[in-house]
């Protein structure tokens, strides 16, 4: 019994097709590896001056730890310099008194993670080095 020409093209489509289908699923199963990790989040802080301090809050959302600094000049000319660090994924608050009859009149404050201080570190030997 001989199978018809028409079946055989039928055939040979149809098998072009389906080893084609499998050759895809195969290479994106294979290549698929692990997913590319996230870049770092962000840390980052707010501040709001009440009477004689200023009260910061700084979030790091990131995986790892980070490090806020905030300076406080106060009107009787007294600079107030402090830096904490920030658990991963967390909130902290802190504050800067300028005491007694006195008030702050300039702050500053940031935040950064360990992962953007090492990269920015790394950057700038590398560019030291061209």
């Amino acid at each position: 019994m001989s199978i018809p020409k028409r079946s055989t093209r039928r055939l040979s489509i149809a098998g072009a097709m389906i080893s084609g289908l499998t050759a895809v699923a195969v290479s994106t199963t294979v290549g698929a590896g692990a997913a590319p990790a996230l870049p770092p989040r962000d840390a980052f802080c707010s501040s709001v001056p009440v009477d004689s301090r200023v009260d910061f809050e700084c979030t790091n959302t990131d995986v790892g730890p980070a490090t806020a600094g905030a300076f406080v000049m106060c009107n009787d000319l007294r600079p107030l310099a402090q830096e904490v660090r920030i658990r991963p994924e967390s909130t902290i608050r802190f504050s800067q008194d300028c005491g007694p009859g006195a008030h702050p009149i300039s702050w500053n404050v940031n935040a950064e993670t360990d992962y953007q201080r090492d990269r920015e570190r790394d950057d700038k030997i590398d560019r030291d080095h061209m």
